[in-house]
């Protein structure tokens, strides 16, 4: 074979073999990355159960660790499942708001997180920090979201409390006095702040009637005592424990002097805040009238009438600002608008008890939910009953990812009914948290230890076993840091006619919640009748001066409804459903237009939904609103001689050169506005007239005294009052400008000419033109008759514009 060719093919062979070998060593290396990356294609574990308790994963895939406190590091070990060496990276963090975006840290010193946030969201509940970590080890890597509620700030709290007089009286339609109702709401309010306590929540407490009363000492040594959690094994040192042997023996007493007391609230929360500048500080007010002594809250619901004094000295945004909660059974007058405005003026909430349900118990269960809303807890179910003659078995559907069930049972008469609980068929009664002082409370905290742990998602049946004839509630509350709701209305206190707008914000940690799956209604609960037109058409019963109450129309109001059953039946709410919109981006939004009707609006939100993961949710709350009168007729005051007895304490006395005149204010719906406004009823005497700059006052003491001046305005508890014009010379008739709530009633002369009389003169004088167009044989003689008419009605016009005269 020729030497050439043998050579070739040696060399192909030689190539081929490399060629062999590089296919080897490249299945190799294929086969070791292979290898490597399904080694390594689970590096961060997945398992919730390696990481802290409490931890949870969201629809999303993202892992919830438990929650942060401002201003506290916390650590996190993260679970991996390789070894050294390997690299991991925080990958990038993000507050819910620019606040926690801009102050926070993160960090990591093997393979444990640490995060500091110093700041929260001033102004929206997405208080929470996401942060993503990559951990990459030879050639794999893997990457993981991770989220952290921010846990709400520490709380001081004062319970302002009315003891007046008027606390003695029965609870309107229900049975047992106000202080008493009050005492049993109260104590069942701050066990559930212990239930739902956070480290540096305390608890202060201001009485008021005439005067001050402050807790004796033995109870509250200091102005706030801690309040601890339901696991404190000492019961002397539970701050329901002090409340409770404080208030047991407090009796109602004088009047009702409630900016005192909301005054004394505000200097104990400002003591040394300096100390405590995450604390969030509000006062809690409850009272069942009209403040009638000492200093008054102005109608803004700020500054007080001695002109030094406000309930707040900042705006609601800024951290170290009061905020007020308020709960008032429902007065006549402008108590109701007073009581909003002080609360929505501070970023508070206010609420108005109607009728007898819900109970009291129930209201502050509610306020007790707003006061603690940026960060839970929830009412996630609530039933009232009259009475259970065996056993009664209720459910509800409580999603996944709560830390705390709280399931209370309060009234009259339960001490002898037997509590049990099942989640899902199974009976977990035992594995509840009960209280050292046998209060009806049942804390589940979750996960519950067991084989496997329970959670708190699923079915819950709550069945009561045992007899009682007095009415009792059951309210369940759940501690839930991911979903999110707000709802609300456009405003706090309407005019009637006004169309109200409902509004619901739903979010699941941090993301909107919309679909067919999520419903919100809106149930109104419209007065059955206006307030003012009953005030103003029944009959005012004897005024009795033995109660703390200065307002004769309030203190008719409370007899009426405490002795006429027709007045109170009138009163009772009427259902009126809205069902929501989802508009997207998870707002809820409904309207509702028949407002013609001025009194109290209570709106009980209710919420439904569904997620994938988390399972079936349900919650509650209820919004209070006020619609005012407005939209006022104009009407002709009638003037009068006397001012008749109305069971009014004040009086007239005999004032020279004076005019009284009546009004009747109604709207354009037909209805009064009723007794209790007197206040709002303004008066201009000459208002095209330059007015000097000498006050009310210096005008009454002047001797010289020469202007006409508003001496007061009488209220006639039948929707009339009568105003009081003093210095009005016998031979004048002064211009006047009648307003009432901002709204002109009258402008005019204060004894104006009848319209007929003008169309009487413009009928003569063109009698007069026809006379003289048509002249006859005796048009003479009538025409000097219409003649004489014509100019004796024009001088009794003018002598009557001039106050003069005065035949009209």
């Amino acid at each position: 074979m020729d030497p050439t060719k043998i050579k070739t093919l040696e060399l192909f062979e030689v190539k081929g073999k490399f060629t062999f070998v590089k296919r080897v060593i490249g299945l190799c290396l294929t086969f070791i990355l292979l290898s490597n990356g399904l080694l390594y294609s689970q590096i961060i574990s997945d398992n919730i159960d390696d990481y802290p308790d409490g931890a949870t994963t969201l629809p999303s895939g993202r892992i919830l660790l438990p929650s942060v406190h401002l201003k506290e590091n916390t650590n996190y070990p993260i679970p991996l499942l390789v070894t050294l060496p390997y690299t991991f990276t925080i990958t990038y963090t993000n507050g819910g708001c620019s606040n926690i975006t801009n102050n926070h840290s993160v960090t990591n010193i093997n393979n444990v997180i640490t995060i500091l946030v110093n700041k929260k969201c001033l102004t929206s509940a997405d208080n929470h920090l996401d942060f993503g970590i990559t951990v990459t080890k030879d050639l794999a890597s893997q990457s993981k979201d991770f989220r952290v509620p921010i846990i709400r700030d520490s709380v001081k709290v004062v319970l302002t409390l009315d003891i007046s007089g008027s606390m003695s009286l029965d609870v309107d339609g229900g049975t047992g006095t106000r202080i008493q109702a009050l005492k049993d709401a109260v104590n069942m309010f701050v066990p559930k702040l212990e239930a739902f306590q956070q480290e540096g929540d305390s608890l202060g407490l201001t009485y008021y009637s005439s005067i001050l009363y402050q807790p004796e000492l033995t109870y509250f040594p200091k102005k706030f005592v801690k309040i601890t959690s339901i696991y404190e094994p000492v019961l002397a040192n539970y701050a329901s424990y002090k409340v409770q042997n404080d208030l047991t023996p407090r009796v109602p007493l004088q009047m009702t002097a409630m900016a005192s007391g909301l005054l004394n609230a505000k200097s104990k929360l400002l003591l040394n805040k300096n100390k405590t500048p995450n604390t969030k500080r509000m006062v809690f007010l409850f009272t069942d009238g009209l403040q009638n002594y000492g200093p008054q809250v102005n109608s803004d619901g700020n500054s007080i009438n001695n002109g030094i004094d406000s309930l707040n000295n900042k705006s609601s945004f800024p951290k170290d600002s009061i905020r007020y909660y308020t709960i008032a059974t429902w007065g006549a007058g402008l108590a109701p608008e007073i009581l909003s405005n002080i609360a929505t003026s501070s970023g508070g909430e206010a609420l108005h008890v109607v009728q007898t349900t819900p109970t009291l118990t129930e209201w502050f269960s509610i306020q007790f939910c707003n006061m603690l809303a940026d960060g839970s807890p929830q009412i996630v179910f609530k039933r009232y009953d009259t009475s259970l003659s065996d056993s009664s078995t209720y459910s509800f559907n409580l999603n996944e990812n709560i830390s705390k069930l709280l399931i209370e049972l309060s009234g009259e008469s339960v001490s002898n009914l037997v509590i049990s609980v099942k989640k899902n068929n199974v009976d977990i009664t035992s594995k509840a948290k009960p209280r050292l002082d046998n209060l009806k409370m049942l804390t589940f905290n979750f996960p519950i230890d067991g084989n496997p742990k329970i959670s708190s998602g699923g079915k819950w049946e709550v069945t009561l076993t045992g007899q009682t004839q007095d009415p009792f509630n059951i309210i369940a509350f759940a501690d839930d840091h991911l979903l999110k709701y707000k709802c609300g209305l456009d405003k706090s206190i309407y005019t009637v006619g006004d169309t109200i707008h409902f509004s619901t914000k739903l979010t699941y940690a941090g993301n909107p919640l919309t679909g067919t799956g999520n419903r919100v209604n809106a149930i109104l609960l419209k007065p059955g009748d206006d307030i003012g037109q009953l005030l103003s058409t029944y009959k005012t019963p004897v005024i009795d001066s033995t109660v703390d109450m200065t307002s004769a129309a309030n203190e008719k109001f409370q007899q009426l409804m405490a002795n006429d059953t027709s007045f109170y039946n009138a009163l009772l709410a009427s259902e009126q459903k809205v069902d929501l919109t989802d508009i997207g981006n998870g707002v809820y939004k409904g309207y509702y237009k028949k407002t013609e009707l001025a009194g109290i609006y209570n709106v009980i939100f209710i919420i439904n939904g569904e997620l994938n993961g988390v399972g079936k949710f349900e919650r509650t709350t209820i919004v209070s609103s006020v619609v005012k009168f407005g939209q006022v007729v104009e009407a002709k005051p009638d003037v009068v001689d006397t001012i008749p007895p109305s069971g009014s304490t004040a009086s007239v006395g005999k004032v020279n050169n004076s005019l009284i005149l009546k009004i009747r204010p109604k709207n354009k719906f037909g209805y009064y506005m009723g007794p209790g406004f007197g206040s709002t009823i303004k008066v201009a005497i000459n208002p095209s007239k330059k007015q000097s700059s000498t006050s009310l006052k210096q005008l009454k003491s002047n001797s010289l005294e020469r202007e006409p001046y508003v001496k007061e305005i009488k209220d006639g508890l039948d929707g009339c009052y009568y105003i009081v014009l003093a210095n009005v010379p016998s031979g004048s008739n002064p211009s006047i400008q009648i307003s009432v709530r901002g709204e002109i009633v009258y402008e005019g002369k204060a004894s104006p000419i009848p319209f007929w009389v003008y169309i009487l003169v413009i009928l003569l004088i063109l009698i007069l033109l026809l006379m003289r167009f048509f002249k006859t044989k005796s048009s003479s003689i009538y025409n000097i008759l219409v003649w004489v008419l014509t100019i004796v009605l024009l001088l009794i016009m003018l002598l009557q514009y001039l106050g003069i005269f005065k035949l009209f």
